[in-house]
């Protein structure tokens, strides 16, 4: 199944480009797989492949088969794609880092969509197709230049969305040449320090 690429820090690549941003759930990833003929019959981490029995992503899904399968099925067979992985976060609100209380109930939201074994679609129609299906995703919050200014604007919490306080994702371009990158909130780095210590930085990308 396809992985999802990493994102890199405003602190290790370049900024001044201009990019969709999106709120960055507070959560854990997990990504699904659909093929017209299977449906939906693989679900995985970043890493690995799990089912329900599995101690803290199996949790979430219940909650992808009751909110997500369905809006994202009927969208992959208008869109007449053969096959579609799609990139989702899972998490309870009110927790910080995946740090989750036993059975609490999970939200999910869908981060992005790979169709037919290719590239992550552009920001701009992912988010028609979410809107279009209202299919629930990560919140658009603006369309800005990702510069020194912007970033420092995050890092002080300046575009805190009800979803999450983590901070944000930028996506500019399509294909092979989709950019994203990510910047944090000081709150949210504060609270993650809190909980890990010393041990947060590698833990963590802050």
């Amino acid at each position: 199944m396809k992985t999802y690429p990493s994102i890199l820090s405003y602190k290790i690549a370049p900024l001044n480009f201009d990019a969709y941003t999106f709120c960055k759930l507070d959560g854990r990833s997990m990504r699904a797989e659909w093929t017209k003929k299977r449906g939906w019959f693989k679900f995985g981490s970043r890493e690995v492949l799990f089912d329900e029995s599995e101690l803290h992503l199996g949790r979430a899904l219940p909650a992808f088969r009751d909110k997500l399968a369905e809006p994202l099925t009927k969208l992959a067979i208008d869109q007449r794609y053969e096959s579609l992985v799609v990139f989702v976060e899972a998490w309870v609100p009110g927790t910080t880092a995946g740090i989750w209380p036993a059975h609490s109930p999970l939200e999910v939201a869908v981060i992005d969509l790979a169709p037919n074994a290719k590239e992550l679609i552009a920001p701009r129609p992912y988010f028609k197709l979410m809107e279009k299906y209202d299919i629930a995703h990560a919140a658009l919050i603006c369309y800005k230049r990702w510069n020194q200014p912007f970033v420092e604007r995050v890092r002080a919490c300046g575009l805190v969305t009800s979803q999450s306080d983590e901070g944000v994702i930028g996506k500019s371009g399509e294909g092979k040449k989709l950019i994203m990158r990510k910047a944090k909130t000081q709150a949210w780095t504060d609270r993650v320090r809190a909980f890990y210590g010393d041990k947060v930085e590698k833990m963590v990308d802050l």
